[in-house]
């Protein structure tokens, strides 16, 4: 599979627009971004012995507006219920999440972060903004900004196209 966004000699591949540079940039992104390899690297330079599935979870839970339940984590992440259940058990295992009753409804369970899972998600969180300034060391701020600006307009777009945020974002 080619990750080549140009061909050899440097110039725009000739079977790219504007929108299919775009998608094939994007992709190389999320893909280089989310390989598991990737994800290690950059949990293990904090110290963390997380499956990459395993922070997406966490963080998820600290960006959502309330404790998700389960079955709200699942659609948020986009994954089935049962995926999740064995995700959150692990991280439930290991200290990292807790299960507290859901005050509106008694059969159901709200997760949140123990203050293990934080800490664990701040230090993540910290050497990946790491890896973010290495990353774009050579650009000019204007430029970050500018790139930071349209992803969040990116995501924005994505979330009312797909529809994929059953809950509120903090």
């Amino acid at each position: 599979m080619s990750t080549r966004l140009h061909s050899g000699d440097g110039r725009p591949r000739a079977d790219g627009d504007r929108l299919g540079r775009l998608e094939r940039a994007l992709a190389v992104a999320f893909r280089w971004g989310n390989l598991p390899a990737t994800q290690r690297r950059v949990l293990g330079r904090a110290g963390i012995e997380l499956e990459p599935a395993s922070y997406a979870i966490l963080a998820r839970i600290d960006d959502l507006a309330r404790p998700p339940q389960l079955k709200e984590l699942a659609a948020s992440l986009g994954v089935e219920p049962s995926t999740a259940s064995r995700q959150v058990a692990r991280l439930v295992d290991g200290g990292y999440v807790e299960r507290e009753a859901d005050p509106s409804d008694g059969r159901c369970a709200r997760l949140r972060l123990t203050p293990t899972g934080a800490e664990v998600l701040e230090r993540a969180r910290l050497i990946r903004v790491a890896a973010v300034e290495r990353v774009f060391a050579d650009w000019d701020p204007a430029d970050v900004d500018a790139l930071a600006r349209g992803l969040e307009r990116l995501v924005s777009t994505l979330i009312h196209y797909v529809n994929l945020e059953p809950t509120e974002e903090r």
